[in-house]
């Protein structure tokens, strides 16, 4: 989604371009998984062919609010101040009804 996103050993996600504003947040385009993340496709279906139905897989990713929070504040937090702060500053930016939503 071009934030730049990196592990780093212990510390959990980090996004080199974190969000600031509503402009941003329009900006964003989710990547199309048959053609940017064939590799994890390509992953899941070779995991489940190697289960044999024999036990089921469980895969993990963050509620929207919480991968929206890192997106945000760059990485993880005590305090979460720059969420907090847009959320305030920007109230839009966290309803569904928001026009950058409605634009997709």
């Amino acid at each position: 989604m071009g934030l730049g996103l990196g592990f780093a050993e212990g510390e959990g996600p980090r996004f080199e371009r974190p969000l600031r504003d509503e402009r941003q947040i329009a900006a964003l385009a989710a990547p199309d998984p048959a053609a940017e993340l064939r590799y994890v496709l390509d992953a899941v279906r070779q995991i489940r062919r190697e289960l044999h139905d024999r036990v089921p897989l469980i895969g993990f990713s963050g509620s929207p609010f919480t991968l929206a929070c890192y997106m945000i504040e760059g990485c993880g937090s005590d305090d979460w101040r720059s969420v907090k702060t847009m959320r305030h500053s920007e109230p839009i930016c966290f309803t569904a009804s928001s026009k950058s939503m409605r634009a997709r």
